[in-house]
């Protein structure tokens, strides 16, 4: 699927959270359940999927257990010393070049998991629901 890296920043650009619309040329518009059933090919009709999001929550052991990769406080290295995690937030970059390499073919189930969980969350996290920014991913999707 291509993505339109382009109309995705302008979306963003135009998203008013007060409001929970975009605001566009023409008027105000929004995301309804039946709009993200056809992006998504999900349903949205039935009992609904909630998790804990409590304060105390520790989003490196969340994200260790369901992606398979715990992130650093910071990232170390020739010319890095940035943070990598912000509350529930991720770099996209880091989580990126975490899942970088593809599949084999005969990879284990638990692996193929922490990859649809990673996909799910690049999906929504970092092209439907994106910050302004682009480099942060949430991963309260997972």
């Amino acid at each position: 699927m291509d993505i339109d890296h382009t109309l995705i920043i302008a979306l963003v650009e135009r998203w008013r959270s007060e409001t929970h619309s975009f605001h566009l040329p023409h008027g105000e518009m929004t995301i309804t359940l039946q709009d993200m059933e056809v992006i998504m090919g999900v349903p949205v009709d039935g009992l609904p999927l909630v998790g804990c999001t409590s304060p105390t929550t520790n989003w490196r052991d969340v994200c260790g257990t369901l992606l398979g990769h715990r992130p650093l406080e910071r990232e170390l290295g020739r010319n890095k010393n940035t943070r990598v995690m912000e509350g529930p937030r991720v770099k996209a970059k880091w989580l990126e070049d975490r899942f970088s390499n593809p599949l084999s073919v005969d990879a284990p189930e638990e692996l193929v998991q922490k990859y649809a969980q990673f996909y799910i969350v690049e999906l929504l996290g970092g092209t439907l629901f994106m910050d302004k920014s682009g480099e942060w991913i949430s991963i309260r999707y997972l």
